[in-house]
């Protein structure tokens, strides 16, 4: 059932929204008309509905403006006169969808109504992924950090800061060589340039350096994030392990390994800055 909150002050109400939709078939529409401004105003601040539709000849967008102000979090839908300039500009400040009003019908509203509420809906879904995952992230045993393709660093989770003592304000302002110890640093530079020519996972133990002058020895995993199809970063989980007293960075192999899939990496997958949550390219 999707629960619609309609603005009714449609010039003529022969040919509105409010009658159009007297006419549906469907089931799956539960309609709360209301046209006073107290009725509008309880129905903004309760926050009740899937979806609100705007009938108004003249006050569409300042209602729209309105509703936001008053914390109405469901999208909008602005029936508009015929004009491509208002609906862009409607969908510019965040209106979800316009219906021109000289082309209104049963189909075409319901049609609308199911798409943005549809939308809204993954998007919420999307962002109860992203805090779980940021959540898992933080709490993770193991270092993840991201550093773009020039090695600076832009994120580190607690377990970093933790272990090698720096804050993650310190981390952000440096370059990731300046934690690897200078005998591994050509070992991590191929181990970058593999990862990006290979576009796969890569794995090492290298040590690290930390605050105090110590070292952290780590398995480390590589992988290239990517955006609409090019490496933007590169991300990193450090486990910390023992090394074999044998072991020698300069004649050591670089393992490159086929990545799992993609819900075994969920927990490691990290938010690019804009938010969004950018997964590790995996080989085919």
């Amino acid at each position: 059932m999707i629960k619609i909150l309609l603005i009714d002050h449609a010039p003529r109400p022969a040919q509105s929204i409010r009658a159009l939709l007297s006419g549906s078939r469907t089931g799956d529409l539960k309609v709360h008309s209301v046209s006073s401004y107290r009725e509008i105003l309880n129905g903004f601040l309760s926050n009740a509905y899937d979806v609100c539709l705007i009938d108004s000849l003249n006050n569409g967008p300042k209602l729209f403006a309105q509703s936001r102000g008053l914390g109405f979090a469901a999208p909008v839908v602005l029936v508009i006169p015929n004009s491509a300039s208002t609906a862009v500009h409607a969908m510019r400040n965040g209106v979800a969808d316009c219906l021109v009003r000289d082309e209104l019908s049963v189909i075409q509203i319901e049609r609308s109504v199911c798409y943005v509420v549809e939308r809204a809906r993954n998007s919420m879904l999307k962002n109860q992924r992203e805090r779980r995952h940021l959540a898992l992230l933080e709490n993770a045993s193991e270092i993840v950090y991201t550093h773009d393709l020039r090695g600076n660093f832009t994120s580190i989770n607690r377990a970093g800061e933790r272990l090698l003592g720096f804050s993650e304000s310190e981390i952000l302002a440096m370059k990731v060589g300046q934690i690897v110890m200078p005998e591994y640093r050509g070992l991590q530079e191929r181990m970058i340039k593999q990862t990006l020519d290979a576009q796969t996972q890569v794995v090492e133990k290298i040590e690290l350096a930390t605050r105090n002058g110590g070292k952290l020895a780590v398995e480390i995993n590589t992988h290239p994030i990517q955006r609409e199809g090019r490496s933007i970063e590169i991300q990193n989980i450090a486990r910390p392990t023992k090394f074999n007293n044998h072991f020698n960075p300069r004649n050591h192999e670089t393992v490159v390994r086929k990545p799992p899939s993609r819900d075994e990496y969920a927990i490691h997958s990290v938010p690019d800055l804009s938010g969004e949550i950018c997964y590790p390219s995996f080989a085919q």
